[in-house]
């Protein structure tokens, strides 16, 4: 979950590339609690809420913050994102020969934080021969039913959020970003392929226009085009993250055609 600070001047303009995977900002509830306080004995009314809890009348608060645990609790959708947990090898591919000062190697370490409710990503690397680093959070809001995400890194000041879901092989996010050298804004997209246990991609997309601006031809009626891919393969896992590649680009493809 990711983004590089600038496009260098080749390309005449360039929008912020997210760099890393993408993922989780707060955490909430979504409902609405009204009434008389907590504590001294005293109960808590809950109204009608973003959790569709209707009609609950009043609730005494060793209640209210048992139902507060449940909701708040990790469920299966943070369960499928610590597969990323872990040391991985990654691989930095411009799909464009005018964008290849941005090729290069790195790693990567996931770790779950706040009981896995979030995982956290720590990326090193090198980008246009200097070092770069990166940290990206990522998560599923219980209460919009929303995949989230947050990334900042070394080569910028921005904070770039995502909101995303779940696909058949992986997750697909969406964020806006602002170029500091022109000053314009940008829609982007994120898009996860799981290759098994030990092996994955993370493609970054743009509109046509935008992608015309590094190089890059889009297909007839393409709405997002492949601009950049991270490899991630997992340290001591084996595992070809070579044809996973590969298989994210069809795939790319795929999700270019009339979207």
């Amino acid at each position: 979950m990711s983004r590089i600070s600038s496009l260098l001047a080749c390309c005449g303009r360039g929008p912020l590339i997210a760099l890393g995977i993408a993922a989780g900002v707060a955490f909430s509830l979504g409902f609405l609690a009204a009434g008389h306080g907590v504590g001294n004995g005293r109960v808590i009314t809950v109204q009608e809420g973003g959790n569709g809890q209707e009609g609950m009348g009043e609730m005494d608060p060793e209640a209210m913050m048992q139902m507060m645990a449940q909701l708040n609790a990790p469920g299966e959708e943070h369960k499928e994102l610590a597969f990323m947990v872990g040391s991985w090898d990654t691989k930095m591919e411009a799909l464009s020969e005018a964008m290849a000062a941005f090729n290069g190697a790195g790693s990567a370490t996931f770790e779950p934080v706040m009981g896995g409710r979030f995982i956290k990503q720590d990326y090193k690397g090198t980008m246009m021969g200097e070092a770069f680093t990166g940290v990206g959070l990522s998560g599923f809001n219980k209460a919009s039913k929303k995949y989230e995400g947050v990334w900042y890194d070394s080569m910028g000041t921005a904070l770039i959020s995502v909101v995303g879901d779940k696909t058949d092989t992986g997750w697909v996010y969406e964020g806006k970003e602002t170029d500091p050298m022109s000053g314009e804004s940008f829609d982007f997209r994120h898009v996860i392929t799981k290759q098994g246990d030990n092996a994955w991609t993370f493609s970054m997309q743009y509109h046509p226009e935008v992608a015309a601006t590094m190089g890059i031809e889009a297909e007839d009626g393409a709405t997002w085009v492949d601009c950049f891919r991270i490899t991630y393969t997992r340290k001591g896992g084996g595992g070809g993250a070579g044809g996973g590649a590969g298989m994210n680009q069809n795939q790319g493809g795929n999700q270019n055609r009339g979207r």
